[in-house]
C-alpha cells in the first residue's frame, strides 16, 4: 500500500543565491512512490526548482515508468542510495536524470569504468553521528569513485561530512546543471 504523501520526508535546499540552483529534494526509504505523488499538480511550483527523489528501492522507479507514471521531465531527478557493494541503482530510460548517491560510503566500493551506467551525477558522503562501529571511509575509496566519474565525465558532489577525510581544499561541489571546473 502506498505509503500517505505527508509520512514521505521532504524538505527543501537552496544551494546558492542564484535561482537556478534551488532544488526541492525528496526522499523516501521504503522506495514506495505513489502514482498519485507522482502527477504533475505537486510539482508544477515554478520553473525554479529542480525535483530530486532519492530512494533505497530504486525497483519502485522501473515498475512506475513501465506503467507510465514515471515523469520525464529535465527538472526531475531519479536518484538511487548505493551504501553498500551490493546495492542495487535505477539505470533509468534513456532520457531519464538519474544520480547515485553513495551515502554512507562504509566500504570500499569497486566503481570501475562505465559502472555508473546513464548517471548524470553521483554524490558522496560519510556516515555522521556517533553509532557504534560508525565506519569512517579511507580517502582512497572516494578517491577511486571521483577516478570513475572523471573517466566518464560525471559531475561529483562531496557532502560536508568527507571535508575530514579529503581536506576541504579537495573538495568538490559539482553539479549536473552548471559547467564543470577545471574543464580544458
Amino acid at each position: 500500500m502506498p505509503k500517505p504523501m505527508h509520512k514521505l520526508r521532504a524538505r527543501m535546499m537552496e544551494t546558492d543565491v542564484e535561482r537556478e540552483d534551488c532544488v526541492k529534494a525528496i526522499g523516501c526509504s521504503t522506495g514506495y512512490w505513489s502514482e498519485r505523488m507522482m502527477e504533475r499538480r505537486y510539482f508544477d511550483l515554478g520553473e525554479v526548482y529542480r525535483y530530486l527523489f532519492l530512494t533505497k528501492n530504486p525497483k519502485r522507479y522501473g515498475v512506475l515508468a513501465w506503467a507510465g507514471k514515471l515523469p520525464l521531465r529535465d527538472d526531475m531527478w531519479y536518484g538511487s542510495t548505493v551504501d553498500n557493494s551490493k546495492a542495487v541503482r535505477y539505470y533509468g530510460r534513456i532520457r531519464d536524470n538519474t544520480f547515485t548517491s553513495i551515502e554512507p560510503l562504509t566500504e570500499y566500493i569497486d566503481v570501475g569504468l562505465g559502472s555508473f551506467g546513464r548517471d548524470k551525477w553521483v554524490i558522496i558522503g560519510a556516515e555522521t553521528g556517533n553509532r557504534k562501529g560508525k565506519v569512517t571511509p579511507k580517502k582512497e575509496w572516494v578517491d577511486k569513485i571521483c577516478e570513475a566519474a572523471d573517466i566518464t565525465r560525471i559531475p561529483v558532489f562531496m557532502k560536508d561530512s568527507l571535508i575530514p577525510i579529503v581536506g576541504e581544499e579537495n573538495m568538490r561541489r559539482e553539479f549536473p546543471w552548471t559547467e564543470r571546473r577545471n574543464e580544458a
